[in-house]
């Protein structure tokens, strides 16, 4: 997101992404699970390093909806993966 304005991407699967911004524009880069970070805009090409904020154990995804028999076609099932291991 470039700051004090709407203008906002997403990156590709490996992290790379465009924007328009102008040099001296600030950068508010944020994703679930890592501290939200500021970046100026100084030239046409940097890295952005992630910092873990959080490490989650696990994640929910809940999904509430009713079908006929009929209407379902393929497997319904329920999984829990342990994502990180505390040490």
């Amino acid at each position: 997101l470039v700051q004090e304005t709407n203008r906002f991407t997403t990156t590709d699967f490996d992290g790379n992404f465009t924007i328009e911004a102008a040099q001296g524009d600030i950068l508010q880069v944020s994703f679930v699970g890592y501290t939200t970070q500021q970046v100026t805009v100084d030239s046409d090409q940097f890295n952005i390093l992630l910092i873990a904020d959080n490490i989650l154990e696990e994640i929910i995804v809940t999904g509430y909806g009713t079908q006929t028999k009929r209407e379902t076609t393929g497997a319904i099932s329920a999984c829990r993966q342990k994502l990180f291991d505390k040490k």
